[in-house]
C-alpha cells in the first residue's frame, strides 16, 4: 500500500462516487466538527489516471477538508484494473462489517457523556443489508413507497450530493 499526500488541486472524487452517494446537511457538518476536533487520521482510498487522482473513498473528508481550506491531502493509493475493481474500493472502504451491542456501548459510552459530545457521532446498531438484497428488492428507478424522500442537494461548481 502505498500512502502519499497530494495537492487538492490534483484531487477530485471519481464521478460514479459522486452520482451513487448523498450526505445529510447535518452529517457532513458533524463530520466536519470531527474532523475540526481529531483531525485526520485516516487517507482517502484513490487511484491516479492521467496525472489526477480520483477518490473512491473518503468523499465526505474531502469536501471537509477543501471547506477548511486545506491545500493537502493523504491519499491511500490502488490500483483498479477494471470498473469492477473501483466499485469494489469504493464499496469496500463504505462497509459495515460490524455493528455496536446497544447494552455494552450504552454501558461504556454513559460514564462518558459529559466528555464525548453525543450528537457529534453516530453508530450502527442494525444490521446493515447486502448488495445482493438490495437488488433483489426493487429495480433501478422503483419509488420506496411509505418514505418520506429527503430532498437533494448538489452543488453545481463540485458535484458534491448532500440531503436536507
Amino acid at each position: 500500500m502505498e500512502i502519499i499526500s497530494a495537492n487538492l488541486s490534483s484531487v477530485e472524487v471519481w464521478n460514479k462516487n459522486l452520482q451513487t452517494r448523498a450526505t445529510k446537511t447535518k452529517d457532513y457538518e458533524r463530520t466536519k466538527k470531527q474532523v475540526l476536533e481529531l483531525g485526520i487520521y485516516k487517507p482517502a482510498v484513490a487511484y491516479s489516471e492521467n496525472g489526477r487522482y480520483y477518490i473512491l473513498g473518503g468523499r465526505t473528508r474531502y469536501f471537509v477538508i477543501k471547506d477548511l481550506k486545506h491545500k493537502k491531502i493523504d491519499l491511500s493509493i490502488v490500483h483498479p484494473k477494471t470498473e469492477a475493481d473501483k466499485w469494489k474500493y469504493a464499496l469496500s472502504d463504505n462497509d459495515n462489517s460490524g455493528i455496536w451491542i446497544e447494552e455494552k456501548i450504552a454501558e461504556e459510552i454513559f460514564a462518558l457523556q459529559e466528555e464525548i459530545e453525543l450528537e457529534d457521532y453516530k453508530i450502527d446498531i442494525r444490521d446493515s443489508v447486502s448488495l445482493k438484497e438490495l437488488l433483489g428488492g426493487f429495480a433501478p428507478g422503483d419509488e420506496v413507497s411509505g418514505e418520506k424522500k429527503e430532498l437533494e442537494r448538489i452543488c453545481p461548481k463540485c458535484g458534491f450530493k448532500w440531503l436536507e
